[in-house]
C-alpha cells in the first residue's frame, strides 16, 4: 500500500468522535451547496445545544438542524 493510503486511513475517526473535537466558541466550515458534510452536520446537531458561541459556516443548508433554532 503506498505511503499516502496509510497516512490517510489513519486520519479516518467516526463522525462522533471529530464532533466531539468541537467546543464552545469555535468556529466551523461545513462547505456548501453540493459540498456539506450532511451526516458530520447531523452528529452535530446531536450537540448544537451544548455549544455557546459555536459559529458554524455553510452555504445552502435546507435540513432543519436544531443549530439554526440557537
Amino acid at each position: 500500500m503506498a505511503h499516502w493510503q496509510t497516512n490517510y486511513e489513519n486520519k479516518i475517526i467516526p463522525l462522533s468522535d471529530a464532533v466531539n473535537i468541537i467546543k464552545s466558541g469555535d468556529k466551523v466550515w461545513a462547505g456548501g451547496y453540493l459540498s456539506v458534510p450532511v451526516g458530520f452536520l447531523m452528529e452535530l446537531d446531536k450537540k448544537a445545544l451544548t455549544l455557546d458561541g459555536t459559529d458554524i459556516y455553510a452555504g445552502l443548508l435546507t435540513y432543519p438542524y436544531k443549530f439554526y433554532k440557537t
